[in-house]
């Protein structure tokens, strides 16, 4: 009996159709991979807002200032959050999850700025001037009064010491939108668009913190 063989031209339309199999799945597979890194920053977020209340519990209900007594840097916002989330997070935030996103691109040779997560500035800052923590329990519109968010991933918010509030600080490598932590504690992708025009007239209202 002869086993049948394939001809070549049977072979190349089989890889024809493989390739255009792949070709059409693989780019849903980055599509997934992407939406699960989204969802794992999302958690992250959310673990750095109970933190967050955790630490305003505490402190007779002051929101954590972007800087600490014991730093200049304006990283100290995480040193007052570290205490209050399991697991060993490295003082110095060496890419240390929840601080960094899974998605992150920023390549700054400075690896404690490169978690591309940021904090609004106007809940305190010790460095420049002197701004005094801010009372959660003063906060005005807590549902739209941003308090973490993705950062841009680019070298040149670190050379400028950005920081929340600015739009030239919010990052858009979730397919064009960023994670925020809401000062009332809920957690939300958003458009990078939306947050960067602001609202009622003010680039940086989802910044304002008004008593």
């Amino acid at each position: 009996m002869k086993t049948k063989q394939f001809s070549l031209i049977e072979l190349l339309v089989v890889i024809a159709i493989i390739g255009i199999l792949a070709s059409l799945i693989l780019p849903a597979l980055g599509k997934a991979r992407a939406k699960s890194r989204q969802a794992v920053c999302k958690s992250q977020h959310n673990q750095m807002g109970m933190a967050t209340y955790m630490y305003t519990e505490d402190n007779d209900n002051y929101m954590p200032s972007a800087s600490s007594l014991n730093t200049t840097s304006r990283l100290g916002w995480k040193d007052h959050l570290v205490e209050y989330l399991a697991g060993e997070v490295h003082r110095d935030y060496t890419g240390a999850a929840p601080f960094r996103c899974p998605e992150t691109k920023v390549e700054t040779g400075f690896i404690n700025q490169e978690a591309g997560t940021t904090y609004n500035i106007k809940f305190g800052d010790f460095r420049f001037n002197a701004k005094p923590a801010v009372k959660i329990t003063d906060i005005e519109n807590s549902v739209e009064t941003a308090v973490i968010a993705d950062s841009i991933d680019d070298t040149s918010w670190v050379d400028v010491s950005y920081n929340l509030p600015s739009e030239n600080a919010i990052g858009d490598r979730h397919d064009g939108s960023l994670n925020l932590l809401w000062s009332d504690g809920h957690v939300q992708s958003f458009s990078t668009t939306a947050i960067s025009a602001g609202k009622n007239g003010a680039q940086d209202y989802y910044y304002l913190v008004e008593k």
